[in-house]
């Protein structure tokens, strides 16, 4: 991934493999990836300007679709990311659109800390459970068939 430009050390000589990855550092990795272009949006975020050095990335990756803020509307830059959130990204970028309304009916749920309150519970399904699918018209996941 070095030799693609994806994935690059810190400046100071250092790769530092068994850290976590933030939100900031994620973005840039993705936008590479994608192969993103540089967004001209607006940045809607209170939490970054135009001198962190992940802006064009945060920006890009927003306006993409990729990617939300908070709530709050803050994009907290310097948060690591969870792996919820990096299932939803990947999610998109596969194409996959689950309906959440038809998830949500399934008896099928593998893991005991899975809630169907939470926002990432049809992404992380989508990501971990292997499944057959029909699509609606408009390109949404209406139907699972042999979930495992």
């Amino acid at each position: 991934m070095a030799d693609k430009g994806i994935v690059f050390g810190y400046p100071d000589g250092e790769f530092k493999p068994g850290g976590n990855l933030t939100r900031a550092e994620f973005a840039a990795l993705i936008c590479r990836f994608a192969k993103l272009e540089e967004a001209e949006a607006e940045n809607m975020f209170p939490d970054i300007d135009e001198g962190h050095w992940a802006y064009n990335y945060i920006i890009s990756l927003s306006d993409s679709g990729l990617i939300q803020g908070y709530e709050d509307k803050t994009y907290r830059p310097e948060n690591n990311i969870t792996r919820a959130e990096v299932m939803t990204v990947i999610n998109k970028i596969l194409g996959r659109n689950p309906s959440e309304e038809y998830v949500k009916t399934l008896d099928f749920n593998p893991f005991s800390d899975l809630l169907k309150d939470k926002w990432y519970y049809t992404a992380v399904l989508e990501a971990t459970v292997t499944h057959n699918y029909y699509l609606s018209e408009d390109g949404v996941e209406i139907k699972w068939e042999d979930c495992k």
